[in-house]
């Protein structure tokens, strides 16, 4: 690596070609949740990322090779720099995120979530939830802002942050007195059903 980078120039089209696609995958693994990336391995995939980052924005990116730019639009310049640089790299995942989300686009797209357990919990909906554990036990809560649920890679574990009662037919009765919460863990859980918050008692 150190031969690679033996000039100056070597290393700055390295940056050049290696930083707008380090940061599209970066940003796109803070949106979905998945196993650390290595980048000692993916820095080829930046770098073909990057590459299409430049192709797409052909028309910034052949004004930015011109010397000339800089010295008679260097405002422009630096607004030019900043979009292919950090602006489209951070636009660029989000999109394909939410293409692959979308009902339309998850017809021609694997969608990104690759869990139910994190495909229902990312919705961040407030639900009455009933836990059901493997032991038989029922417990039910309210999932809410202050509640939690683990995400990939992490082993499916939840927090709810109120606890309640559950009459024989599994209808919420009364809030625990001074609950604060139940942490559930992975190996305790068989299911989870989820209730309209309309379903309140």
């Amino acid at each position: 690596m150190g031969e690679v980078f033996k000039n100056a120039s070597s290393l700055l089209l390295f940056l050049t070609l290696f930083i707008p696609g380090f940061l599209m995958l970066k940003v796109y693994d803070l949106r979905v949740a998945s196993e650390r990336r290595d980048f000692t391995k993916a820095a080829f995939d930046a770098v073909v990322y990057s590459i299409l980052n430049f192709i797409a924005l052909f028309p910034i990116t052949r004004a930015l090779l011109d010397s000339q730019f800089y010295i008679y639009h260097p405002y422009r310049a630096y607004l030019s720099l900043a979009i292919v640089f950090i602006i489209a790299p951070v636009v660029w995942p989000n999109l394909i995120y939410w293409l692959r989300c979308h009902p339309l686009g998850s017809k021609f797209l694997v969608h990104p979530k690759d869990k139910a357990w994190d495909a229902i919990f990312s919705l961040r909906r407030e639900s009455w939830i009933i836990v059901h554990l493997r032991d038989g036990r029922k417990i039910g809560g309210w999932f809410s802002s202050k509640s939690f649920a683990s995400s990939s890679p992490a082993p499916p574990e939840i927090y709810l942050e109120e606890v309640w009662t559950l009459s024989s037919d599994g209808a919420f009765t009364e809030q625990v007195a001074q609950t604060r919460g139940i942490l559930i863990l992975k190996g305790d859980i068989l299911g989870v059903e989820f209730f309209s918050p309309r379903t309140e008692a």
